[in-house]
């Protein structure tokens, strides 16, 4: 059995296609294939795996929830078992996927076999065998999985990059997002250090969403906005990168520097700007 995961319907495009993401999100496809002849020459024609298929939501604790809501694709062939469904947001949160299926042919004395039960679409172990229908439990994975590896927890579509300082203690504030601020009185100073962060979710929400800034694995900072009639441009490779940066103390300091642009006051007056991506 092989799983993959893509951003299309049709299994053309996995989902490290779109900007090397490997993280599993509401939106994206599950595509499950197998072997579909049995040792006597039977096939399934009539979609009676398809009907076997049950589809669970595994909390973060390890508890299986039945997605009853999910819609199933058939597109199997003679010879090899194709179904596929859309994670919706019925999945969002979830740490992994499971499923269940019955090796089940259309004709044939018996025409079913046992029951494959696995339990997290992340793991690379093999799919469990009973002869009764299982809920998934344990660590059982479809056996092939896509490389690169795909990851959990299923985030929902929804994501956002913003810009955070510190408290009082030292840990990262995500009360302030000082990339999508309305309040005059809140704007990065000289010689702060601020800090990037990712998150899924909602986006006035950071605090509760799920945390992707490691799925990232380039930050780039530029200023933003306009100050003095001046419209602040991007830098080639940004005015730093990482996911911190420390600001530069006077209106000087090369890193306000514009090969193109002349600011007349430095980063005075404008907003940071922070951009994730991936090689």
């Amino acid at each position: 059995m092989t799983l993959t995961v893509t951003t299309d319907p049709t299994g053309n495009s996995p989902i490290s296609s779109d900007n090397g993401r490997q993280r599993v999100q509401v939106g994206d496809y599950i595509h499950i294939t197998y072997d579909l002849v049995d040792n006597d020459g039977d096939t399934d024609s009539t979609g009676a795996i398809k009907s076997t298929l049950k589809v669970y939501k595994i909390a973060q604790d390890g508890t299986p929830t039945q997605v009853t809501t999910v819609q199933v694709q058939d597109d199997s062939t003679a010879s090899q078992g194709h179904l596929s469904f859309k994670i919706t947001d019925a999945f969002a949160g979830a740490k992994t996927i499971g499923y269940t299926l019955q090796e089940k042919t259309s004709y044939g004395l018996p025409d079913y076999g046992q029951f494959l039960m696995v339990s997290d679409i992340f793991s690379s172990t093999s799919p469990a065998g009973s002869d009764s229908e299982p809920t998934p439990t344990g660590d059982h994975g479809p056996g092939v999985t896509p490389n690169p590896n795909i990851v959990g927890p299923i985030t929902p579509s929804s994501r956002f990059v913003g810009i955070f300082g510190y408290d009082r203690n030292g840990d990262l504030d995500l009360t302030i997002n000082y990339a999508n601020t309305t309040d005059p009185d809140v704007y990065p100073k000289y010689g702060q250090t601020y800090e990037a962060y990712a998150w899924a979710g909602d986006a006035a929400d950071p605090e509760h969403g799920i945390n992707i800034t490691g799925d990232f694995a380039i930050y780039e900072w530029n200023l933003d906005g306009t100050y003095g009639t001046v419209t602040a441009q991007d830098k080639v490779n940004g005015i730093a990168r990482g996911l911190t940066i420390t600001l530069a103390n006077n209106n000087a300091a090369s890193m306000y520097q514009h090969p193109s642009v002349t600011y007349k006051a430095g980063g005075q007056g404008y907003k940071l700007k922070i951009t994730a991506k991936n090689p």
